[in-house]
């Protein structure tokens, strides 16, 4: 199994544990290590300064091959980052690991329905799709490694949708789209 189908599979696994999830931000692996990535934290604001997006990235233990990282963007990234397991990203670590960039919002806990809402769903998702495509993404190429030539979007739920949405709208934006359990 490839890296992608490996996350896949973990992270609908995941999806019960996702779907109520309220895990302290100090018992992620992002706070208690992990043997196969490090983490970081970025943060971005929409254009209009009224939303405040986290980016937690989870980095290979692994160095870049020369064309960089392949790059997997999960929204919501809150609830990826609280039920992220070490054991999951050993299975990551044959091939390439990707550069896991879990887009989540600037909160406490690991779950705001109003901004999930207002991002993934209806004519403002568009604009969700813009802050991906002109802040997120260069915000990670400025820091990161990045084949920009493997990149990946994944969604579940009103995530999936967006997911749907987004290749609907801009299909050159990833190379790689999964939507789990689109709503």
């Amino acid at each position: 199994m490839n890296w992608k189908q490996t996350l896949t599979v973990v992270l609908l696994s995941a999806l019960p544990l996702m779907a109520s999830a309220d895990t302290q931000e100090n018992s992620t692996l992002a706070a208690t290590g992990s043997a196969y990535y490090r983490f970081e934290r970025l943060n971005v604001a929409s254009p209009d300064g009224q939303r405040h997006y986290r980016l937690d990235i989870g980095i290979p233990r692994n160095p870049a091959s020369a064309a960089g990282y392949p790059v997997m963007y999960l929204l919501d990234g809150n609830n990826v980052m609280a039920e992220l397991r070490d054991d999951w990203l050993g299975e990551l670590e044959a091939g390439t690991p990707p550069l896991l960039v879990m887009i989540g919002y600037d909160i406490e806990g690991t779950y705001d329905g109003e901004q999930r809402t207002r991002d993934y769903t209806g004519t403002t998702s568009t604009a969700f799709l813009d802050l991906v495509e002109a802040k997120i993404k260069p915000e990670v190429q400025a820091h990161y490694a990045i084949d920009l030539n493997r990149q990946t979007l994944w969604g579940h739920s009103f995530g999936g949708l967006f997911v749907i949405n987004a290749l609907l709208e801009r299909p050159d934006a990833f190379q790689t789209w999964i939507a789990a359990s689109a709503s």
